[in-house]
């Protein structure tokens, strides 16, 4: 038995000006068909489905969320096709109710797209019912394979699956996860250079290889009070992980690494990436 998530911070507090979009699909923007050059927000959403919302078929180019602020019932922020997007500078919370049935709750959910770069913001508390039997979903970022760009200062808590749960190609920089149940979850090649991870549930790095896969992390710091193992790696492909350095600060009889992924991977740890 998992221990439970802790509780998410509360909220800020919005201004008398919020918006307030509740129902099926409220959001504070749908976004149809193609759009380009847009910027959305600042803004601050009380209440709503999304904030966000892309429909299906639709592409955002060359554009801008920023200073977005919300709380809502599923996603902050769902793009399709998103080429040259920037989102930055944004605060995304869960409402405290926990999603049920397959209304798997996102903060940023990215199906496909290029030159896209996530900054400066924090997301939390995007969380389902646990059912016995069935998987528990809710990610504070979650991108899809045909996507790529950067994450930078971001921190994702509390989430009752990955805080990042990256399919695609990414780089990040000076990303937080704390309080997930896998802290950070790759599918795909990742190029990271400083990484902190805090009291997981299940694994600070959870690797999950579909096919060849590549991973540089030049610092990790990973500080827990639980037993969840530094790396966990599943499925029998060929995936090659170097870590250069590591900080670590865990309960002793933690393993460093779990490879349940077969005899092809390779690995490379340097200074610190080593538990007694």
């Amino acid at each position: 038995m998992c221990p439970a998530l802790p509780s998410p911070a509360a909220p800020v507090t919005p201004p008398v000006n919020a918006v307030s979009k509740p129902g099926v699909n409220g959001a504070l923007i749908v976004l149809k068909g193609a759009q380009s050059g847009m910027t959305i927000g600042p803004a601050r959403v009380t209440a709503g489905y999304r904030a966000v919302e892309a429909e299906s078929g639709s592409s955002l180019r060359d554009s801008s969320i920023t200073g977005l602020t919300a709380v809502v019932e599923r996603d902050g922020i769902r793009l399709r096709d998103a080429q040259r997007v920037t989102i930055e500078n944004f605060d995304l919370r869960m409402r405290a109710e926990l999603q049920t049935g397959g209304n798997l709750p996102e903060g940023i959910a990215i199906t496909s797209g290029s030159g896209i770069v996530i900054r400066n913001g924090t997301l939390s508390g995007f969380r389902m019912v646990e059912v016995p039997g069935k998987y528990t979903n809710g990610d504070g970022i979650a991108t899809e394979g045909k996507s790529s760009g950067t994450i930078t200062n971001v921190t994702s808590s509390i989430n009752t699956d990955g805080g990042y749960d990256l399919k695609g190609t990414w780089t990040l920089d000076n990303v937080t996860a704390e309080a997930n149940s896998r802290n950070f979850r790759f599918w795909d090649s990742i190029t990271a250079r400083t990484i902190t991870s805090a009291n997981p549930v299940q694994a600070h790095i959870w690797v999950n290889a579909t096919g060849p896969q590549t991973i540089v992390i030049d610092k990790l710091i990973a500080t827990s009070t639980t037993d969840a193992p530094i790396l966990r790696v599943e499925n029998d492909h060929p995936v090659s992980i170097t870590i250069k350095s590591c900080v670590l600060d865990v309960p002793a009889g933690t393993e460093f690494l779990f490879n349940a992924g077969g005899n092809r991977s390779k690995f490379s740890f340097g200074p610190g990436c080593k538990l007694p």
